[in-house]
């Protein structure tokens, strides 16, 4: 026993499914139980028993107690371990999901630092097109107002109006197509 105790306590039981696979090898119940029947085994040859036969249980009782005293102390020793095991998993998961989130957030951050001023750029000149072909459109509109309807012209609406129109518009995200709408809204 002495032995098996020793190797599992030497074994490589840093991570904790090898101190549980350690821990389920020490069966503190069987040795209980081998205990207990050498005891009754003991006392049974006190009163039929030779000197001998009694000294010999004595020395198997004595071998029984120290074994599962020995197990018992190796049992706590592996609990004490699993516990320190299970909190440096916790903690290298918790640093490991950190460390992904950290380069995660610094991949995506480089990317919208290369990606968002060219988008800019271009809802910028979108825009500025925009307000540009605005004068233009409201200076055309402007006589079909005023009662020009024998030239048979249509009022021009605005792009979201005519994007709408196509279908188009079921392919711009919600958050795009209010900014859209809120620029163009003076149309």
């Amino acid at each position: 026993m002495l032995e098996k105790l020793k190797r599992l306590l030497g074994a490589d039981t840093n991570s904790s499914a090898a101190i549980e696979t350690a821990l389920a090898e020490i069966d503190l119940e069987d040795l209980r139980e081998a205990q207990s029947r050498i005891g009754s085994e003991r006392q049974a040859m006190l009163l039929s028993g030779t000197n001998e036969q009694i000294l010999e249980a004595e020395r198997r009782l004595d071998g029984a107690r120290l074994d599962l005293e020995r197990a018992t102390l190796a049992h706590d020793a592996l609990t004490t371990r699993l516990q320190d095991a299970k909190a440096r998993e916790a903690e290298e998961t918790i640093r490991a999901n950190h460390a992904s989130a950290t380069a995660a957030r610094s991949s995506y951050i480089t990317k919208l630092e290369r990606e968002l001023p060219r988008i800019a750029k271009t809802l910028e000149a979108l825009f500025e097109e925009g307000n540009a072909i605005h004068l233009q459109v409201k200076n055309a509109n402007k006589p079909l107002y005023e009662g020009n309807e024998e030239l048979g012209l249509s009022v021009l609406t605005s792009p979201s109006y005519r994007l709408g129109e196509t279908g188009k518009l079921a392919e711009i995200p919600d958050w795009l197509l209010g900014l859209l709408n809120r620029h163009l809204a003076r149309w």
